[in-house]
């Protein structure tokens, strides 16, 4: 993954540990860009990281966006970790409807919009 890639995930895409959902071009529907991408040492296993450790790597974002209000991380799925893959990708996202209580939300499609995280 690189910082700048734009992908059009769903809710349930979202929640999973990794995506295989390929990059779009960012002129496209999307619905995350990628505003952190930090590689692992190859002792320190991505499938090891839990919301904790992840929030230590994705946050705090730099910069500040009128858009961006949630984020996301995934690692390498199975086979991009046997094949020596280690790194955590962290992803910019709108939601709306956000329910503290339950942590439900709505994920937001957008066009052409970039996030300004860097």
């Amino acid at each position: 993954p690189k910082v700048g890639n734009c992908y059009n995930l769903t809710k349930a895409q979202v929640a999973a540990d990794y995506s295989d959902v390929p990059a779009i071009n960012c002129l496209q529907t999307h619905s995350s860009e990628t505003y952190r991408v930090v590689k692992l040492a190859a002792n320190d296993l991505a499938s090891n990281y839990d919301l904790a450790k992840a929030t230590k790597v994705c946050m705090p974002w730099r910069g500040k966006s009128k858009f961006f209000n949630y984020w996301a991380w995934f690692i390498p799925n199975p086979e991009q970790q046997s094949a020596g893959q280690h790194w955590i990708r962290c992803d910019a996202m709108i939601v709306k409807n956000y329910d503290q209580t339950t942590q439900d939300y709505t994920v937001t499609s957008w066009k052409g919009k970039r996030l300004d995280l860097r």
